[in-house]
């Protein structure tokens, strides 16, 4: 809140004590304060307000207090606040519309209802004429909950009631259509006089569309319609045409269907028999916690299960993209939960549909669905938005582990135990009066036959029962099956003998559900994804027989098999024979077959050019020089696409020198950079995704691009304007120098001084030797990136490595003459408000006494778990000259600790490969804060350590204490439970005592220096200690000792490499 707004709140309040302030004055007063944070203050003005004027327009300033309140986050408090303004003005609707919404979000639907329905009491209601839009909110809100609440009928109405007097509500219609859907109210597009079938097939929705139409071009108008009202497809791309180089597939799976639900029952398995040698297997979810067996059994399958409930879809997006994934499988499409504008930002360079949605889903960041041939015929792709990728057997994943209970009788389903009995599984608003009229005619050919269904309301029951009277069939030969737990769901099939499927939009789990369990489908295939599912999967377990492509060989079937009882059993056995070896249910073979295609579309990273030719300093001083256009450089960019063209531009009217850009921005700005440096030749552009910082680009630069010979580092925000630069910094340029450039003294901090002791080459324009800049210490995160190196070169004394160019510093200075470079100072502190190095962490609190270890003056030190980085933070804080790198197995922490490391790997350090181990190469200090203990094997890692430090390295390290008196006291209760934090962490795989720990240590050739017992008061353990002495006596081990031991929580060992 700014001072001025600050000093008005005593004013206001004491105006509203006063009685005198208007309510326009208070209004305009509180929105002052709320849009300054002050909701308290607001709050407190209308209290005061309320309390000292007297007005008939009080339940006005109520309701405003009753918003803000429940902004507050007080949602009783403003449910008691919109009563009162109720019972002020009864005729309040504003008032009642939002206590109904207050009510919902409390869990209290059904007074939510009662709120709203009073609005339609005489007493209450609005005028319709003169105010129409609170009237149908009213029955837009009670059609909405009542849906929600499975009142089907009354949903209906009120959405026919709103629908009357306003028939351009296409979200209303949609609503209205696929409740008479889902209560086989036929024809579906009736009861509407005055609202044609044009426009109620306008308001139906893609997923109502795959019901009500056999046409995929009504299909894919649908969803196209649902593209164009709910996604935002103007975003700029966090992806572009190249992927990364990741070692193993990065497959990410977005849905909220990690539950109990359709997808999950079909793909659990999938998520446990990924390779994990090919593929890393992430989830993206917004998922409810349903506690659900199915739901522990994805989560644990999971590589990395990463919530975005709490993320807005930008967010969630940008989130996904830090991860690197490679491929991002959507499990959605259209259906309720969707979140489709997380795919419109295109977080991952692949990204691909599958299951949830059995059609096309017209989004435009969608390249693939998952398919076979026969789901999505070549000849019917022109349909989809989306390019099918075909598998070779069958588009479904089954889970193998599904288990079916004993076979019930059937008595026990009320099913008679003479007849045939056709069956159909599937949802209700599956049911078209097409198919239904066929099934009849089915049991009219088949007398002695039943159709066994499954309807969960009794509207829909009594629907069903009426339209198969009308076509003459007895009600008695429809029955309705209660529902059962999984298995014994599945069990039931197993008294079927045939399944009827549904047109045009196919059983899916349910047609694998009843193979599964051994019964025979009939279906009927068509045109769509949907009416083309169940053929699908008959034809991956060898039952294409079953496949009819029209209502009359599909009713003529069906009652040719009924009479033929051997032929059913036949097929019967065959499905309980081939069940484990049928492509539906091989699983493994599916899963192989799935990382095959995805290993074929995976984008591969951006190609790396030839190396350049690299110029070496002459062997003798009368040998030519090599080139001067054969000198690399290097360039490192953050979040400016202009600079970056204005340099290039600049560099190619006098040079063609091959340009490396390091790049830091935000993904959606790196793909403009990317598309800038396409433009010219000899360019190669590395984005890192994060802002790698100036500092740590060089020194990547320096490590990994192989470069030889000399090599420019020139900032991003440069402009070349005129030629020789290069030849008059070559010509200063000696074999043996470390660079040449602009020099300034600064202090050891890196902090311009005149009086600075330490001459600073500035990497702005540095031409350097590179074979000597790699003895020196790499540049690091700081505001002056080479200070780490210029101290040393200091110390060293060795003035003679660095020379400075008078024009450099010129063209650099803040009044330069610009004699062959332009530099208007538009770099990171300009264009992005600072270097960004004092970012926040999510972690407040760190291990303080494991950091009081820490030597200050390490220059290069390794965090092995650094987390979110806040203990490299609290390190920098001291000690900012320091090269620190960040070891980290989570990617989510991983990527929040960039900000406060030089550089963050984000691997497990066990099965780290030559990259890492070069990098970390010369530490003097590792870091290691109950990291040992979730190794498999800390020993042999310690030994690695020990031999690519630094000759007298030191390494600082936290252990938790397996000798701790609660841990001995659980172990004699027998409570050996393994829960987060606590001595048996899941997360810790070894258990040391203090001897274990020393032994460890001097194994692989560490000597203890210094360290601390972290003992907390802890009052409880003086009942256990007396026990602890008793059982040391007992073992002939010393009481005192035993009980020193059993008091630390944690050691702290400092320690040095001998």
């Amino acid at each position: 809140m700014t001072a001025q707004a600050s000093q008005t709140v005593p004013n206001v309040l004491q105006l509203a004590a006063s009685g005198a302030m208007s309510i326009t004055d208070l209004f305009g007063a509180a929105a002052q304060l709320q849009e300054h944070g002050q909701l308290d203050a607001a709050i407190a003005l209308y209290r005061l307000w309320l309390d000292h004027t007297v007005t008939p327009l009080a339940y006005a300033a109520c309701f405003n207090l009753a918003v803000t309140v429940s902004a507050a986050g007080d949602d009783l408090g403003a449910e008691a606040i919109y009563r009162r303004a109720i019972a002020l003005n009864p005729g309040f609707v504003e008032a009642r519309l939002n206590l109904g919404t207050l009510l919902e979000r409390l869990n209290r639907p059904d007074e939510a209802l009662a709120t709203w329905r009073e609005i339609l009491t005489p007493a209450v209601q609005p005028d319709v004429s003169a105010n129409r839009p609170l009237y149908l909110q009213t029955l837009n809100n009670l059609g909405r909950l009542l849906e929600i609440r499975k009142q089907y009928p009354a949903a209906e109405a009120m959405l026919a009631r709103s629908l009357r007097v306003d028939p351009q509500q296409a979200n209303v219609m949609t609503h209205w259509v696929h409740l008479r859907q889902k209560q086989c109210e036929w024809p579906v597009y009736s009861g509407l006089e005055h609202i044609s079938t044009a426009t109620m097939m306008d308001g139906t929705s893609a997923l109502a569309m795959l019901s009500a139409s056999a046409d995929p071009a009504q299909q894919l108008a649908a969803a196209r319609r649902f593209v164009n009202e709910k996604v935002n497809a103007a975003v700029a791309p966090l992806t572009g045409a190249y992927g990364y180089a990741h070692p193993r597939l990065r497959i990410g799976y977005l849905s909220s269907d990690f539950c109990s639900h359709a997808v999950s029952i079909l793909t659990a398995e999938l998520y446990e028999l990924h390779d994990r040698s090919k593929v890393e297997v992430y989830a993206f979810s917004w998922s409810r916690e349903d506690h659900s067996p199915i739901r522990a059994r994805v989560v644990k399958a999971m590589d990395h299960y990463i919530r975005i409930d709490a993320m807005s879809d930008e967010q969630a997006a940008r989130c996904i993209r830090t991860h690197e994934i490679d491929i991002l499988v959507d499990l959605h499409g259209l259906t309720l939960g969707a979140r489709p504008n997380i795919l419109a930002f295109r977080p991952a360079p692949v990204q691909m549909t599958y299951l949830g949605f059995p059609g096309t889903t017209g989004l435009p960041g969608v390249d693939y669905v998952l398919a076979d041939e026969f789901l999505i015929p070549p000849e019917l792709a022109a349909n989809y938005t989306e390019k099918p990728l075909y598998l070779p057997d069958t588009f479904q994943i089954n889970d193998r582990q599904r288990l079916i209970a004993a076979r019930p009788s059937r008595a026990s389903v009320q099913l008679p135990d003479d007849a045939f009995v056709f069956c159909s599984f599937n949802n209700n608003f599956k049911f078209t009066p097409e198919v239904f009229g066929v099934w009849m005619a089915i049991l009219r050919r088949v007398p002695n036959s039943v159709l066994w269904l499954v309807a969960d309301y009794d509207e829909v029951r009594e629907n069903l029962w009426r339209h198969a009277e009308q076509a003459g069939i007895e009600r008695s030969r429809l029955i309705f099956a209660t529902r059962a737990v999984p298995a014994e769901y599945l069990a039931r099939y197993q008294l079927a003998d045939l399944f009827l499927d549904t047109y045009p939009f196919n059983a899916g789990t349910t047609a694998s559900d009843a193979l599964w369990a051994g019964l025979p489908l009939l279906t009927c295939a068509g045109s769509t994804f949907a009416s083309r599912m169940a053929g699908s999967l008959l034809r991956a377990v060898n039952l294409a027989q079953l496949i009819t492509y029209d209502f009359a060989a599909y009713e003529e079937l069906a009652v040719e098999l009924a009479n033929d009882p051997e032929r059913i059993a036949a097929m019967k056995r065959q499905l309980a024979e081939q069940r484990q070896t049928c492509a539906l249910f091989d699983s493994p073979r599916f899963v192989r077959n799935l990382e095959a295609v995805m290993q074929r579309v995976a984008k591969p990273a951006a190609p790396r050019l030839a190396a350049p030719h690299a110029p070496q300093a002459p062997a003798v001083s009368h040998a030519a020089p090599a080139p001067i256009e054969d000198i690399p450089i290097i360039t490192v960019s953050y979040n400016a696409p202009d600079l970056i063209a204005a340099l290039l531009g600049s560099l190619r009217k006098f040079y063609t020198n091959r340009v490396y850009i390091v790049d830091g921005s935000n993904p959606d700005v790196a793909e403009q950079i990317r598309a800038v440096a396409a433009r010219f030749d000899n360019v190669e552009f590395i984005p890192f995704g994060y802002n790698i910082h100036h500092g740590p680009g060089l020194a990547w630069a320096i490590n990994h691009l192989g470069l030889n010979g000399e090599v420019l580092f020139l900032d991003s925000d440069v402009e070349i304007v005129n030629p020789g630069f290069l030849e008059s910094l070559r010509s200063h340029l000696r074999p043996g120098m470390y660079g040449v450039g602009g020099i300034q003294p600064v202090n050891e901090q890196g902090y311009d001084r005149a009086d600075g002791v330490v001459r600073y080459l500035h990497p702005a324009c540095m031409l350097t030797n590179i074979d000597v800049v790699r003895q020196w210490p790499m540049p690091i995160k700081h505001g002056a990136p080479l200070i780490a190196t210029m101290l040393a070169i200091h110390r060293a004394g060795r003035p003679e490595l660095i020379g400075t160019i008078d024009w450099v510093s010129n063209d650099f200075s803040r009044d330069p003459k610009r004699v062959y470079i332009k530099h208007d100072w538009q770099g990171t502190v300009i264009r992005t408000g600072g270097y960004h190095y004092d970012m926040p962490t999510a972690t407040t609190q760190i291990n303080a006494d494991l950091l009081s270890f820490v030597p200050l003056e390490a220059g290069k030190l390794v965090e092995l778990g650094c987390r979110d980085g806040a203990f490299a933070k609290a390190y920098k804080a001291r000690n900012p000259i320091c090269d620190y790198t960040g070891i980290e197995r989570a990617p989510g922490l991983a990527h929040a600790a960039r900000p406060h490391c030089e550089f963050v790997f984000n691997q497990d350090i066990e099965h780290a490969g030559a990259e890492l181990w070069d990098h970390v190469k010369g530490a003097d200090c590792w870091v290691l804060d109950e990291a040992l203990e979730q190794l498999n094997d800390p020993w042999t890692l310690l030994a690695k350590i020990r031999a690519n430090m630094a000759p007298g390295g030191r390494l600082i390290a936290a252990m938790r204490n397996f000798q701790h008196w609660s841990t001995q006291a659980h172990l004699n209760a027998g409570d050996l439970r393994y829960q987060p934090g606590a001595a048996l962490d899941p997360a810790r795989l070894r258990l040391f005592t203090r001897g274990a720990m020393l032994d460890m240590f001097q194994r692989a050739g560490f000597q203890v220096s210094g360290g601390s017992a972290r003992i907390l008061d802890e009052p409880a353990r003086e009942k256990y200690l007396p026990a602890i002495r008793l059982m040391a006596q007992a073992s002939g081990i010393d009481p005192v000792i035993a009980v020193e031991d059993a008091l630390p929580w944690q050691y702290i060992l400092a320690l040095v490499a001998v």
